[in-house]
């Protein structure tokens, strides 16, 4: 009998014979799990895994329950029982299959046709795969050919370069030759092609360029010769090699817009540009511009051609007249001193402030100390005084 495997099955077993006579049924025996034992494959006895008993049908045979567990391992199983003080031994043999197996020897088919799925071909699952596709789409069953066979079938006469009817690209004619020399209806060269779309990929292009090219270009490794036209737009930036640009070719080339013309405004013993005020010639050519440039010749302060501002002079000599705002000091508003004021360090609003408060707020003294406090009747400083009977000394406010 044949078993399907990891599956719950219902086993008729028996007949069950009385051990004396050896011919009567014992139809009353209490046939426990206990005492149903399986052998898989050989292997040594062990009691059933499913718990129910096996229960009593007919003429000494009893229904007998297995688990999943009981039907776990493909190929042959025993059952054995033996109640040896009622009944002689019964013994069992099953088949178990695997499950797909099983299925398809026994599951119901409507059409009655036994289940044959082929799931490997060379024991690679994706050649059957790829033969499905194959006889799905590719094939032909009412000409048993091969699609792309019946394709070429169809054409009957060649006609050599000829435009054809239904045609979608033009012909570059018979045997192109070595750099399409030969080609007829694209031109000698292939000068009579219009446009080629090429497909984004790295490839070489040797030969001129005369017409447009759109799209990104990785590198020029030739040089170009000439741009006649005008350059719409650059979006990134351009990085050019040492010497690539000279100061002949900036000088033919752009517009300096400076004071003068190039010659006058960039100094190229430093490499940098000079500013309206002075001709700079630093220490280093690295570094044209910062606090170390000196100028290239000092006139002392005699006014230069195109000062646009009057000259100070040695200690200031030169400044005849300074204009202050007519309110320029009183803007000066001392506030509430918190603190002793440092010389060299405080604002001129703090020291006023501080010696405003020394002449205006209260100011207490003992026999020690004399406290100052601010407008708001806050001590902000202390100092320390003294009298020896010849010097009287006050001390630093702190």
């Amino acid at each position: 009998m044949d078993l399907r495997a990891n599956t719950a099955v219902d086993v008729l077993i028996g007949p069950f014979i009385d051990k004396t006579d050896g011919n009567t049924t014992e139809d009353a025996l209490t046939l426990t799990a206990a005492e149903i034992k399986l052998s898989k494959n050989g292997q040594a006895l062990t009691l059933k895994t499913d718990a129910t008993a096996a229960a009593f049908d007919d003429d000494g045979y009893y229904n007998c329950e297995l688990d999943a567990t009981d039907t776990n391992t493909e190929g042959n199983l025993v059952l054995i029982v033996h109640q040896s003080a009622n009944a002689l031994p019964v013994r069992h043999e099953y088949n178990v299959m695997a499950e797909a197996a099983w299925d398809s020897l026994y599951a119901a088919k409507d059409t009655g046709f036994m289940d044959v799925n082929i799931k490997e071909l060379g024991d690679a699952a994706q050649s059957m795969t790829d033969l499905k596709d194959f006889a799905d789409a590719g094939y032909d069953p009412a000409t048993n050919k091969v699609q792309g066979v019946v394709l070429v079938d169809t054409l009957t006469t060649y006609t050599s370069n000829t435009v054809q009817s239904g045609d979608a690209y033009a012909y570059l004619g018979t045997n192109l030759g070595a750099i399409g020399a030969n080609a007829t209806e694209a031109g000698g060269t292939g000068d009579h092609l219009t446009a080629i779309n090429l497909p984004n990929q790295t490839m070489d292009i040797v030969g001129s360029i005369t017409g447009n090219l759109s799209g990104s270009v990785g590198s020029v490794t030739g040089a170009v010769g000439s741009v006649t036209g005008a350059v719409g737009s650059v979006t990134a930036g351009v990085t050019l090699a040492a010497g690539a640009v000279t100061d002949a070719s900036l000088a033919g080339n752009m517009e300096i817009v400076f004071e003068t013309d190039f010659a006058t405004n960039y100094n190229t013993t430093r490499n940098a540009w000079a500013t309206n005020a002075q001709d700079f010639v630093g220490t280093t050519a690295s570094d044209p511009f910062n606090a170390k440039v000196v100028a290239a010749s000092l006139t002392g302060h005699t006014v230069q051609t195109g000062d646009s501002f009057a000259r100070i002079g040695v200690a200031g000599v030169g400044l005849t007249d300074i204009q202050l705002p007519a309110d320029g000091l009183d803007l000066i508003v001392p506030g509430i001193v918190s603190a002793v004021p440092v010389l060299g360090t405080s604002s001129i609003a703090v020291l006023a402030g501080w010696l405003a408060n020394l002449n205006i707020n209260k100011v207490t003294t003992t026999a020690t100390t004399m406290t100052t406090y601010n407008a708001a009747a806050g001590a902000i400083a202390t100092s320390t005084v003294s009298d020896d009977a010849t010097t009287a000394t006050v001390g630093a406010w702190s």
